[in-house]
């Protein structure tokens, strides 16, 4: 071997450093997925965490599922007993989470409300109170200083049966109120804009009578 060949093996050479296979994957086009659409093509997938947000809402099924996609049991649960509105929702926590986690949990419960004004909450409390003994209302924050009214109605007729003295219809002279059957709407008296506009919406016929007004 001569000097010459020796100096040929000291010099790097392009091949040496990538083989021309990964200098190709290297200009290949790929699709970038979301960890969301991994999951969903790998039922093999599982997460370290997972937060669930309106718990009570979901089936024995669905929290089978997603403990299955959970190994590690480590979750946050956002939810409210209460507000539960289908028949196989969570009835309590204790009945969710003890066949997978058994006591190894704890509840943390929201006491001030950023949203709703004092007025309100008051009422919402009373019903609460109704519905679940064990629940405590949540503290406002805020108040506005303007009381709720209560519009009743008569399931029968589907017109109200005492008006709130801010909205109470104004009739003419001249005519009776109409009857339960009637199609007429009553007029109403010159209040403020927005009073106005707030009694009129009250002004329903009782095929157009739905619970809140719209």
């Amino acid at each position: 071997m001569t000097p010459a060949d020796h100096a040929d093996e000291e010099v790097l050479q392009a091949m040496d450093a990538i083989s021309a296979q990964q200098l190709a994957n290297r200009y290949s086009s790929k699709e970038y997925e979301t960890t969301a659409e991994k999951a969903a093509a790998d039922r093999q997938w599982t997460f370290g965490h997972v937060i669930v947000d309106e718990a009570q809402e979901l089936s024995s099924m669905a929290w089978r599922s997603l403990m299955r996609r959970c190994p590690s049991r480590s979750m946050t649960i956002v939810g409210d007993i209460s507000q539960r509105s289908v028949a196989a929702g969570a009835g309590s926590w204790a009945e969710v989470l003890r066949p997978y986690v058994r006591d190894r949990w704890r509840m943390a419960e929201l006491t001030v409300n950023y949203r709703t004004p004092d007025e309100i909450m008051s009422v919402a409390a009373d019903v609460l109170a109704e519905v679940s003994t064990d629940a405590t209302a949540p503290r406002s924050v805020r108040s506005t200083g303007v009381p709720p009214w209560r519009l009743a109605v008569s399931a029968a007729t589907g017109w109200p049966t005492r008006w709130p003295a801010r909205c109470r219809p104004s009739w003419p002279r001249s005519a009776r109120a109409p009857s339960p059957s009637s199609s007429r709407r009553p007029r109403w008296a010159r209040w403020p804009w927005r009073s106005r506009r707030l009694c009129r919406r009250l002004s329903w016929h009782p095929r157009d009578l739905s619970p809140e007004p719209r």
